[in-house]
């Protein structure tokens, strides 16, 4: 139900493309936590922001995991 509740939400209505550009903004104005915040918010975010590559070519080779993670995610684009 809450996905359904979810999907009438006027922030799913901005087009992928345009939604694509929040982490843009987000990095320019505010500290860089890593992507992985973003796609916290919902399942939508989540599938736009894994499916673009070049959120996640800044890597931090700290926890291994998270560094696999993102080489699966930035698929061709350079690290």
């Amino acid at each position: 139900i809450r996905s359904l509740r979810n999907t009438l939400a006027p922030i799913n209505k901005i087009p992928d493309e345009i939604l694509a550009l929040i982490p843009d903004y987000y990095w320019y104005n505010f500290e860089r936590p890593g992507p992985i915040a973003l796609t916290h918010v919902c399942r939508t975010w989540r599938e736009v922001f894994t499916s673009r590559s070049s959120l996640w070519t800044h890597l931090d080779c700290k926890y291994p995991e998270q560094t696999r993670a993102y080489l699966e995610r930035s698929k061709s684009s350079p690290l």
